[in-house]
């Protein structure tokens, strides 16, 4: 839906909109629920569950032409009516480490993404992505970019209808 950043300095915001179910089938790690409109996250599985396969999922979209390796970082997990929010770290692969460590003083790069989820109407979630590199984040990033994933809303009609959806009669 949309991305954007300095890339230059490897700093990125996007959202996405996913269907979390068919994302679930293709992740194999849990049984997709069934029925629609579910209306809280323990709905779809356990909260690591969901978060290795956000995770695993917004890896796989980066594009990397080898997979990297990430950690979900526990203990920000959290869930709250329809938000679903949590923070991952990536370890960047690096061709050349000791260029890395010339320029940069480090032989090793990480990448820490926060990230929320929404439930919306149907099987549709949509989710803001935030990422740094490590040192970024550590050098002031972490707020803004924390902040800015946590104002993610999805504006609601009277009734609580998702706005800009119309009710499909049978």
């Amino acid at each position: 839906m949309f991305i954007s950043g300095d890339f230059n300095k490897a700093i990125t915001i996007s959202i996405e909109s996913l269907r979390l179910k068919a994302l679930i089938r293709r992740g194999g790690t849990m049984d997709a629920p069934e029925g629609l409109g579910l209306t809280s996250w323990t709905e779809y599985g356990s909260a690591d569950g969901i978060a290795g396969l956000l995770a695993a999922h917004k890896e796989a979209m980066v594009g990397a032409p080898t997979k990297q390796v990430y950690s979900v970082l526990d203990e920000t997990i959290k869930t709250k009516d329809d938000a679903f929010t949590f923070d991952f770290e990536t370890e960047v692969r690096v061709e050349r480490p000791d260029l890395l460590m010339a320029e940069m003083g480090v032989d090793k790069l990480r990448r820490r993404t926060t990230s929320r989820a929404l439930l919306s109407p149907g099987d549709n979630t949509v989710v803001i992505w935030a990422a740094a590199l490590s040192r970024d984040w550590d050098r002031g990033y972490s707020q803004l970019l924390t902040d800015v994933v946590n104002s993610l809303e999805l504006k609601k009609e009277e009734g609580g209808k998702e706005e800009g959806r119309e009710e499909k009669k049978a």
